[in-house]
């Protein structure tokens, strides 16, 4: 037997005592005085004291018996494998249903795996006592504790079930496990049996079975039992949007280059084994909407590209919201995705370099910010606007009105200068860096590893390269990288009269997949990251040459102009790119300047806080589409595309075999019954509490004691009228007759 609350069972047994020592204290012993009679009364009590003993040691542990019950009563006993049927007592009961992504999977009666999930756990809660106690929680990531601490109000944590709504974010078993573990071991003192159910179909978006669980239930010295939804036995068939890829991802109004080209990359999910046709549109209003394309898929094909073209000729600046959706099937919320393609009528380019006077005598001493002007604006219709900013006092407001700039003179940037140029990158800015031409020991690099939060470690002198005067080559095979993909197969040709005479390299934290251009013998020549190294935020490229004829050839080569070109253009796409956000995200890191919120789907408002200098949101964002970004007067800064996370919508079935092996790692797992989710409650074993039958009992025990007490008092007496016997069975007079003497 255990009990709630310990100090009551104690006191209670603790005042067993007090009718003892009433009764040693009215025992107390008196000088006794004879008088006439005397020797009667002195005969009755000899005949009758043993009897009168038995009434006194009964009475005195009826009293005693009365206050333990009491006091073990309030203490609030619990039995636990007990045979007496006193029937279920209080439990607590913690749901944990499973509404990310995979539970939007719906079915032939067009119910979703949510709905089904909410109708077991609302027969559960039904099924429970009054006195038992519920937890909610939800596993869509972040997950959330809808009721926690367990609350007997099941009114209240029905109506928390039924407005629970689906989540476009990944589910995470493992936190709302953990959170039920955290909650358990925080009430260590209550003995009530705890059931845990976890409701989710376990489709391969819901459980990561690559990541072992952390939560654990093995070592609980608690009666908790863990019961899980059946896994689904079938695989769904599902067909997501991956991906929308645009060859440019800013485009200029007029230009007639690849800006409104467009893969759309579609996976195909669960049940691939027969054949299946999809049809894909693209939708980007204003403009016309091009002809659907069919996707006929083959036995066994998961994988498909589509390429579309939008017609941009026209089109008005600002930003266009593409489209590319397929047909509605079995999850319906990765059959779109959104992509926001920018569409400006010029690129706002600086140079940040000291601008000089006069007219360079020779090439030979050109200075970098002039090659840069020279490349960015040639004189074509390129489209590039460019303005001349002194390092050594960026101002903020003009850096706001940018999309790219080119630091050719860090060596002359202050740190205030440095912190503008991180809130720039921070905007969804590009910043392209490089040496400057006069560097011999550069002391700028600490200063914008800092600021910048970068991952590389520069050299801290330039060095020449190469084993003569004439340099060194860049290699013939390049790595792929997004920003020159559009040079294609052009890019060996403008590479090879390059060459490379000094460099201030990255010796450290450049990561393969970063690198633009190599040199001939392997070290990285450009590269690029995102400040912080994290996916959000801006574009900065750091080139080890400076674009001066002392440290490479490149400014006198064709290669110049398109290497600034595709890297600024493909650069402020990428960096603009950074601003996709997904369900689940509370970082609010990439938006632009200045934004105070976020307007989705169907009206939903989201607040940008700032704290410790990081922007986050006021809460996760939970729906998929298309997000207006406003600043503190609701002006609109732009749009965002927000977008599922494919994986949390695979709809492979897993199989129970697998499945029970990765919930084996938490505690030992038995099935839900899906006839009667109610099932493992009706079958415990454990017997709750039994304060009541003990409060009744002490109640009867009181009556009884009362009764008897005035039955030994001798105050009951029979009618003499009616023939009956004096009660008073004890008195003088009684005794006088039996004995045949009168009184």
């Amino acid at each position: 037997m255990n009990f709630v609350h310990v100090g009551l069972a104690l006191a209670g047994v603790a005042a067993v005592a007090i009718p003892i020592i009433i009764h040693l204290l009215f025992r107390q012993r008196r000088k006794p005085i004879d008088w006439g009679a005397m020797r009667f009364l002195l005969e009755a009590y000899r005949r009758s004291r043993h009897r009168m003993r038995l009434e006194q040691w009964l009475l005195l542990a009826i009293r005693c018996l009365v206050l333990a019950l009491l006091g073990l009563a309030l203490a609030r006993p619990l039995l636990s494998d007990s045979a007496l049927p006193l029937g279920p007592g209080s439990r607590v009961v913690y749901l944990v249903v499973d509404n990310g992504l995979a539970s939007t999977v719906t079915d032939g009666q067009n119910q979703s795996a949510l709905q089904r999930h909410v109708q077991e756990a609302s027969q559960i809660i039904s099924s429970l006592k009054a006195s038992d106690r519920v937890a909610l929680v939800s596993a869509a990531r972040p997950i959330e504790a809808l009721v926690d601490p367990p609350a007997v109000d099941h009114a209240a944590v029905l109506a928390n079930l039924t407005e629970l709504k689906a989540s476009h974010t990944p589910t995470d078993i493992d936190a709302a496990l953990s959170r039920v573990r955290e909650s358990i071991s925080l009430r260590e003192s209550d003995p009530s049996p705890v059931f845990v159910y976890l409701l989710s179909d376990f489709y391969a978006g819901s459980a990561d079975l690559t990541r072992p669980l952390a939560a654990r239930f093995i070592d609980d010295k608690r009666n908790v039992k863990l019961i899980a939804s059946q896994p689904a036995t079938a695989p769904v068939a599902n067909v997501q949007v991956v991906s929308i890829d645009s060859k440019r991802r800013v485009a200029l109004a007029g230009a007639t280059d690849l800006s409104g080209q467009f893969t759309v990359h579609l996976r195909r999910v669960g049940d691939v084994s027969e054949e299946a046709l999809s049809t894909v549109r693209l939708n980007a209003e204003p403009l016309p909407s091009p002809d659907p394309i069919s996707v006929r898929w083959a036995r066994g094909q998961s994988e498909a590209a589509v390429d579309m073209r939008l017609d941009l000729r026209g089109v008005d600046p600002g930003e266009v919201i593409v489209t590319a959706a397929i047909d509605r099937d079995a999850l319906a919320a990765d059959n779109a995705r959104y992509n926001v393609l920018e569409v400006r009528d010029v690129l706002r380019v600086a140079v940040l370099d000291r601008r000089e006077f006069g007219r360079p005598g020779d090439l030979a001493s050109f200075p970098s910010g002039s090659w840069f002007r020279r490349a960015l604006d040639p004189g074509s219709g390129s489209q590039i606007s460019v303005t001349d900013i002194d390092p050594a006092s960026i101002d903020r407001a003009a850096m706001r009105r940018l999309q790219a700039a080119v630091l050719t003179r860090p060596d002359l940037v202050t740190e205030d200068g440095w912190r503008v140029l991180r809130e720039f990158v921070d905007g969804g800015g590009m910043l392209w860096i490089e040496p400057a031409e006069q560097d011999r020991v550069a002391t700028w690099t600490d200063r914008a590893t800092t600021a910048l939060e970068l991952n590389w470690r520069w050299a801290r002198e330039a060095a020449n390269v190469g084993e003569d005067d004439s340099g060194v080559a860049l290699a013939d095979e390049q790595p792929k990288s997004d920003l020159l993909s559009l040079l294609g197969s052009e890019l060996t040709d403008l590479t090879k009269p390059v060459r490379v005479l000094r460099t201030l390299p990255v010796e450290e934290g450049v990561e393969e997949d970063s690198i633009v251009l190599r040199l001939a013998d392997g070290t990285p020549w450009m590269m690029w990251m995102t400040a912080g190294g994290s996916s959000r935020g801006g574009l900065i490229v750091y080139l080890s040459s400076a674009a001066h004829l002392d440290w490479t050839t490149l400014p006198a080569k064709p290669f110049m102009v398109a290497l600034v070109h595709e890297v600024v253009r493909q650069g402020v796409g990428h960096a603009h790119e950074q601003r996709e956000l997904s369900p689940g995200d509370a970082i609010a890191g990439g938006l632009p300047l200045g934004a105070a919120s976020l307007v989705g789907p169907g009206g939903t408002r989201l607040t940008v806080l700032t704290r410790d200098g990081a922007a986050t949101l006021d809460r996760p964002i939970s729906q998929a589409g298309v997000y207006e970004v406003l600043d503190e007067r609701s002006a609109s800064l732009g749009r965002i595309g927000v977008n599922v996370e494919p994986d949390a919508g695979r709809t492979e079935a897993l199989g129970a075999a697998q499945v029970n092996e990765w919930l084996g790692a938490s505690g030992s797992w038995q099935w839900l019954d899906t006839n009667d989710s109610a099932a493992a409650l009706a079958g415990e074993t454990t017997w709750g509490e039994i304060s009541l039958a003990l409060l009744l009992t002490a109640l009867a025990l009181a009556l009884l004691e009362t009764l008897l007490a005035r039955w030994f008092s001798h105050g009951l007496r029979r009618d003499l009228e009616t023939g009956g016997l004096d009660t008073d069975r004890y008195s003088l007079a009684s005794t006088f007759a039996t004995e045949g003497r009168p009184a």
